[in-house]
């Protein structure tokens, strides 16, 4: 009898580890990308919007110095108990070229997820053509089940003209159970410290999902962003500051339905002098 009783508790807390892994993986579906869990605190600040070059790219630009850059971001997710996200990206950034590799988790105690991304960009034809390529791979695991490992793959080209808008296409295909092809579109003008950008994603047959993001540089290398998605209407705000060779990043959002989120960054970065003397 005994054996029984505690038969049928074991079968109860493990459907109850179902139910709220189900719900917590709906609840994070609903937000349709809007977590942002692998995204650095100038992406989330914008929205969920993507400038054409990566923020550590934009120093290096700026500059015509190339660098090497870490930067890690810490997040709670929509103030949900127990779930916490972390992000972590390091490259090296040149006016030409850049190869950065990121990681990133989104952790609960009952759900699991870790994604690797490796991102290579070169500028070809002057100033006119910038392809990229990025493979990336997620882990996914629930107590008590096998974990999961789906891959993928994306290529990209942004096309820019001094003075000119910059147009990007980016497609991408990912493998598991959700077999899926995607393509993000883009326009992004700059004018002066302003710069804004609309981003275009369609995954599959679902309706696609629009980010319009704006940063304005003040500062040096400093930056405010402020970002929105539509079919969320998730807003968000964000700042990030270059202090000597220290990058410290804040970023806020917040979904009528989830939540809000409050992320922090702190990274740091090498000139090409400090590489070449180590």
């Amino acid at each position: 009898m005994q054996e029984e009783k505690a038969l049928h508790r074991r079968i109860r807390g493990r459907s109850w580890t179902v139910v709220i892994v189900a719900l917590l993986i709906s609840v994070m579906a609903s937000a349709r990308g809007a977590a942002m869990h692998d995204a650095p605190v100038w992406v989330r600040g914008a929205g969920g919007a993507s400038f054409p070059l990566d923020q550590l790219h934009v120093v290096s630009v700026r500059r015509g110095s190339p660098l090497v850059g870490i930067f890690s971001t810490f997040s709670r997710e929509y103030s949900l108990p127990d779930l916490v996200a972390s992000c972590t990206r390091a490259g090296y950034y040149s006016p030409v070229h850049s190869l950065w590799m990121g990681w990133s988790f989104l952790h609960h105690p009952l759900y699991r997820e870790d994604r690797v991304r490796v991102s290579y960009s070169r500028r070809l034809a002057r100033e006119i053509l910038r392809v990229a390529v990025r493979p990336a791979a997620c882990f996914r695991g629930v107590e008590g089940y096998e974990r999961t490992c789906a891959y993928g793959l994306a290529c990209a080209a942004f096309f820019s003209y001094p003075s000119m808008p910059c147009v990007s296409i980016e497609t991408g295909y990912s493998s598991g159970d959700h077999k899926r092809v995607r393509l993000k579109t883009g326009l992004s003008i700059e004018r002066g410290p302003l710069s804004a950008v609309v981003n275009r994603t369609m995954r599959g047959m679902r309706r696609g999902d629009t980010c319009l993001g704006f940063r304005l540089e003040a500062y040096g290398d400093s930056g405010f962003f402020a970002g929105y998605r539509t079919v969320t209407g998730e807003a968000a705000l964000g700042v990030l500051f270059r202090v000597g060779r220290l990058l410290i990043g804040f970023s806020w959002s917040y979904h009528p339905n989830l939540g809000k989120t409050v992320s922090f960054g702190v990274g740091r970065l090498w000139w090409r002098q400090d590489v070449s003397s180590l």
